[in-house]
């Protein structure tokens, strides 16, 4: 790789030239160093305090599917993720990954993923703050104009600052389920600093290490976050920038000589940035971020808000960050001729002059191009997340660029006038910064705080749209996903929201689910279902479909009589993809499972209350169950499992149901003389015996030799239920216990 010698001292008299000779201030490893150590410490600052937030909006469905993975069997989900991650990119597989690694070290403790944010912000602080440096050092070499050239690293450090503090940054930091957004501009700002190595290298060794890196960047980028597009784009963009200007000194360039050079660079990066954008070809789904319950929008009216919500809320937000929320529904827009819209394309075609005004200032015109291509790939994508502050993460850094670059001038002129001293430094410069940065840090603690449960965040939201029955629709919700008193609570914010909107999924959950509690199943279900087919009508996120699957299958294992088990499992495995750790819902598919009275019917009932009882052992409602199912498998090992199972339950429930289950699994155990013992009890505590009863008697009966009682106890089982043979199967395949193994009873039944 052949490259033209750097170009000497600049003499030349151009209005936007750089006087290499000026002497330079805050220069060197000391400094960067400096500066380095107070972006970290800015960013605690700003952020520390999040890592005492727990699990807010989808966090809680994003961890909740790994507790049911096995230790055994972690392998085989790093083997799927990693093959789901090359089917679908989009879908965030990597931040998939960094979750889970974060929950195989923490477990259900929201502090260590709070954590992992801080430090990606802090990498992304640090990342620009290295890209802006080298930057500015290949302009001033370039005899491109500089802000405040004799202070190199103050333009760098202020738009690092301002990312590493502004509110908006809260948005990506404190939600962990925004952690993509972090990734992503880590690998882009990491991307570009590996170009920058590979562009400007002056050995063929060298430059190939760098672009190597930084194509290895954006395949990673790629499985972080559809933004990741725009990475070879703004390579592009940075090598045009870094094109030394043409003023007819030595190691002038004209475009064609420059781009002639680069001919193979250029064509690499344009091959690269037209091929990407094919990988929305494979069905991608991109993470729910704060779209959560939010129903999909037509496709025009989706774009024309993308322009709506540009111009009334991210800009706004950036400028002035309070009254920030997850959801700014006031944005929605009517259509393309909506004012709101009509103010978001003047924005675009603002932006789009200034960077034509600003081409000669490489900085502030890089900074409005990040502004623009980091809401542009999300903003074509149609999804139910209509804007969220984590998109702007990206556009966030380019406006504090921006802003930094036209300010530093004012800055290096106050640093320039010296004066009263302060830290060492002057004083008026000194407090101006602090104060900014200072108010930027309150803010953003602020808004990290609104992260702290979903009823603060949605609470703050609603204080801005308090008549948004979506958004009290999502409280109720979460509060109801929270459980304990809680529930309650959800019911109350559920029965507002359907006052002004009756065709809201996520409240009629809320108010299913309080149904729940309280024992009335009938009317839980009928909610559930009616929440499930709106919220599959309204093409809303997997979550909260699997959520009314969820409830609605519990809800109907609770009634009395299961009347349609294909479609209970159904409904369980499918809500088990999001809830695996979920004792009840195992417990819901055994019954299906049961209540479909086929040969393996109990066997598959036996596992899934095996698997249920691991996430919960001391759940009592699984013992009735599991013995009626052991009991039906013909099994010896699980009768015997089934004969502890139901002494447990007498003692726990001592009711004519569970002494009768006792006296059966005596039965098949050998047990006879306990079994009859129990089953002369349930006849005296019974006035009308059920047609099981006389059939396990029978059996009793039977096994104890006594055949004339056996078939008169099985004539009066069959009086009561001709079908009884089909519904209560005995297997009597373990012989009698001999008398001093089996427990004390009577020799005979009494009744």
């Amino acid at each position: 790789m052949t490259k033209k010698p750097s170009p000497g001292p600049h003499t030349g008299n151009s209005a936007i030239a750089v006087d290499l000779s000026a002497e330079q201030h805050w220069v060197g490893r000391k400094a960067v160093v400096i500066f380095c150590s107070i972006l970290f410490l800015l960013c605690l600052a700003a952020h520390a305090a999040s890592i005492w937030n727990g699990f807010t909006l989808g966090d809680y469905f994003q961890v909740q599917p790994l507790r049911g993975i096995e230790p055994k069997k972690w392998n085989e989900y790093w083997i799927q993720l990693f093959a789901d991650g090359f089917l679908h990119p989009f879908s965030a597989p990597i931040t998939a990954a960094s979750i889970a690694l974060d929950f195989q070290s923490a477990g259900f403790n929201p502090a260590l993923y709070h954590a992992v944010n801080v430090l990606l912000h802090v990498g992304c602080v640090l990342s620009s703050f290295f890209l802006l440096s080298r930057l500015t050092k290949f302009f001033r070499v370039g005899r491109k104009y500089v802000a405040a050239s004799n202070y190199p690293l103050l333009v760098p450090f202020l738009a690092s600052a301002l990312l590493a503090v502004h509110p908006i940054a809260s948005d990506s930091v404190a939600h962990i389920m925004s952690r993509g957004s972090l990734i992503t501009f880590l690998c882009f700002s990491l991307a570009l600093n590996a170009f920058l190595t590979g562009f400007m290298a002056k050995s063929v060794g060298r430059g190939v290490f760098g672009y190597l890196a930084a194509y290895l960047c954006v395949a990673f980028s790629v499985f972080t976050s559809c933004q990741a597009i725009t990475i070879p784009l703004s390579m592009i963009v940075l090598g045009l920038l870094l094109k030394p200007a043409n003023d007819g000194n030595e190691g002038s360039y004209s475009w064609q000589d420059w781009l002639y050079e680069r001919a193979w660079e250029f064509g690499a990066l344009t091959a690269t940035t037209v091929g990407l954008p094919f990988l929305f070809m494979l069905k991608s789904t991109l993470p729910v971020g704060n779209g959560l319950g939010l129903p999909l929008l037509p496709e025009q009216v989706y774009f024309a808000t993308q322009l709506k919500v540009l111009a009334l809320y991210y800009l706004r937000i950036f400028i002035l960050p309070i009254g920030l929320t997850i959801a700014p529904v006031f944005a929605i827009a009517s259509g393309f001729t909506d004012p709101g819209a009509l103010a978001g394309m003047a924005v675009v075609a603002i932006a789009l002059a200034l960077m034509v005004k600003f081409k000669s200032r490489p900085l502030s015109l890089f900074g409005l191009y990040l502004f623009l291509i980091g809401l542009l790939p999300q903003a074509l994508v149609l999804q139910p997340e209509y804007a969220s502050a984590e998109r702007l993460y990206m556009s966030c850094f380019g406006l504090c660029l921006v802003v930094s670059d036209l300010f530093a001038p004012l800055v290096a002129g106050m640093l320039q006038q010296g004066g009263r001293k302060l830290l060492g430094l002057p004083a008026k410069p000194l407090l101006l910064v602090s104060l900014a940065l200072l108010t930027m840090i309150g803010l953003s603690n602020w808004r990290d705080r609104a992260y702290s449960s979903n009823s603060a965040l949605l609470r703050g939201a609603l204080r801005l749209e308090a008549n948004d029955s979506k958004l009290r629709a999502l409280l109720a919700f979460l509060l109801s996903v929270d459980g304990g008193a809680n529930i309650e609570r959800g019911n109350i914010e559920a029965s507002r929201a359907l006052k002004q909107d009756e065709k809201l999924p996520l409240a009629l959950i809320a108010q299913a689910s309080y149904q729940s509690t309280q024992r009335m199943n009938s009317e839980a279900a009928n909610l559930f279902a009616a929440a499930l087919k709106l919220a599959e009508e309204q093409k809303l996120s997997s979550e909260i479909i699997l959520s009314a699957k969820a409830g609605l299958v519990l809800a109907m294992a609770e009634q009395e009589t299961i009347t349609n088990p294909r479609y209970m499992q159904e409904l369980a495995k499918s809500a088990l993809t999001l809830y695996p750790a979920k004792a009840k819902l195992h417990l819901a598919l055994g019954k299906a499972y049961l209540a479909e009275n086929k040969p393996e019917s109990a066997e598959l009932a036996c596992r899934q209350f095996d698997r249920g009882r691991i996430f919960d052992r001391n759940d009592v409602d699984f013992t009735e169950p599991y013995v009626r199912a052991a009991l039906n498998t013909g099994y010896p090992f699980r009768f015997e499992v089934a004969h502890g199972a139901a002494r447990t339950a007498f003692k726990i429930k001592n009711s004519a149901t569970t002494e009768l289950l006792w006296a059966r699994a005596c039965l098949e155990t050998g047990r006879i003389r306990k079994g009859m013992a129990l089953i002369n009890q349930y006849l005296e505590r019974v006035p009308q015996p059920s047609a099981e009863a006389y059939k396990i008697a029978s059996g009793l009966a039977k096994q104890s030799g006594d055949q004339p009682a056996a078939a008169a106890y099985l004539a009066l089982a069959k009086k009561i239920d001709p079908e009884i043979d089909k519904h209560v199967h005995l297997f009597l395949i373990v012989p009698p216990k001999p008398s001093g193994e089996d427990n004390q009873g009577p020799s005979k039944i009494g009744k």
